[in-house]
């Protein structure tokens, strides 16, 4: 049966699996749970995650998934094919050091992939969109009562943006990951993609009608994007080893 997770889940192998080498070793940073791990294991990869977290840790362990407990960049190991920063990057201190040490252990040729966000590009009329999304009567029959979670305080708060400037406060623009990235990589692809469907996640019961009306959230947030009306919040990041 699908669940809500499944949706981003799947936007992120699409991504992944279009550029790291088919079968090679790849390292997740910031592996969560371990479901993007478990697909790609399922499709040949020789994945590791690295998790911060160890009750997150044990659940990737539990999908067969090889995890490792650990803090980003305190972490030695063999080179690998390709590292991958799924949403993880924008909060890991510090960030120069942490690119740096995916480049040291990349083999040569390997690819660097970063799925991240652009918090601080969010403008009144973004947070307008996903508010009526948030209080909508599919949402309000769904959502669960999860109080820290950011969708629960932007439906119930009266200054939206506020609220979101102060989630994202401590977390680095897009614009500074960018720049060290392009300092240590070639820089091949950097893309703009939805982001904001993502945070229903969290407040979603794992039901196949919660899946549907996530589903329909993406659909409607990709075209919006499409259309320049509301922010591509969403971005990635591939590159290649420049020359030590």
């Amino acid at each position: 049966m699908p669940e809500p997770v499944d949706i981003g889940t799947r936007e992120t192998l699409d991504f992944v699996t279009l550029y790291a080498p088919r079968g090679g070793s790849l390292l997740e940073v910031g592996c969560g749970e371990g479901h993007l791990g478990a697909e790609l294991a399922r499709l040949g990869y020789g994945v590791i995650g690295l998790e911060s977290n160890r009750e997150r840790a044990v659940l990737t362990s539990l999908r067969r998934v090889s995890c490792v407990l650990a803090e980003w960049p305190r972490f030695e190991s063999v080179p690998f094919d390709a590292i991958a920063f799924t949403r993880s990057l924008h909060h890991i201190e510090p960030l120069k050091a942490s690119v740096r040490q995916a480049r040291a252990l990349l083999r040569p040729g390997g690819v660097l992939l970063i799925e991240d966000f652009a918090a601080h590009e969010v403008r009144q009329r973004d947070l307008d969109w996903f508010c009526e999304v948030i209080r909508s009567r599919a949402a309000r029959s769904l959502l669960v009562g999860a109080p820290d979670e950011l969708v629960v305080q932007l439906r119930d708060s009266m200054d939206p943006l506020a609220i979101w400037m102060d989630r994202h406060a401590h977390v680095h623009p897009f614009a500074a990951i960018e720049q060290t990235v392009r300092e240590e990589f070639a820089a091949e692809h950097v893309s703009v993609v939805p982001y904001f469907y993502r945070y229903f996640v969290y407040v979603l019961p794992t039901t196949r009608e919660a899946a549907e009306f996530l589903g329909t959230v993406f659909e409607e947030e990709s075209n919006l994007v499409a259309e320049g009306e509301i922010v591509g919040l969403g971005r990635r990041i591939v590159g290649s080893s420049l020359p030590q």
